[in-house]
């Protein structure tokens, strides 16, 4: 398998879950949602991971203490994109591929990760995404894509215009960069 690095987001606040708790801390069966995710992760192979901590760092770096992992700090929340940008100085020299994950998502599979790496290693792609297609898209952001089925974008739903908001293709991260990028 190529080196693979993992970068796992977890620097979001609870607001939603109306909790002082970081979001990706919050558990399920005793375990944090994060502990799930990096747990997939592992499984899949992925040869390096890192952790964006933001909100409540502390206690994130805390939770992390006995696992290995890395953790960048994101300093200020200016988006998914700003996040992943705050873990580039602990990429190495040479990474063949990233794969950028929320923290905050238990039910992914180290199965799918192996299928993602897998496809963009065997098509050369520059980005592979999860996607699903649904019948009631509420909530997900739509994907935008060209004429020749090449993805454009992420459309969120909040953005989106009625056109936009017909499309039942949504970013099966739940996230506007979630994504599998070559390095």
């Amino acid at each position: 398998m190529r080196k693979t690095t993992a970068i796992i987001l977890a620097a979001g606040k609870g607001t939603r879950m109306r909790s002082s708790r970081p979001k990706a801390l919050h558990e399920v069966c005793g375990t944090p949602l994060l502990g799930y995710v990096i747990e997939a992760v592992q499984d899949a192979g992925v040869s390096q991971i890192i952790v964006v901590a933001g909100d409540k760092k502390e206690s994130v770096k805390d939770n992390l203490k006995k696992m290995s992992v890395e953790i960048a700090e994101q300093y200020e929340q200016l988006g998914t994109a700003h996040a992943v940008m705050s873990a580039r100085h602990l990429l190495p020299n040479r990474t063949d591929a990233i794969i950028v994950l929320n923290g905050d998502t238990p039910l992914v599979k180290p199965q799918t990760l192996k299928k993602l790496i897998t496809i963009n290693t065997g098509t050369e792609a520059d980005v592979t995404l999860l996607t699903a297609c649904l019948d009631k898209p509420r909530g997900y952001g739509r994907i935008s894509r060209d004429l020749h089925g090449g993805i454009k974008g992420i459309i969120e739903e909040s953005e989106a215009n009625a056109e936009g908001l017909k499309i039942k293709e949504i970013n099966g991260f739940q996230s506007d960069t979630t994504s599998f990028v070559e390095g």
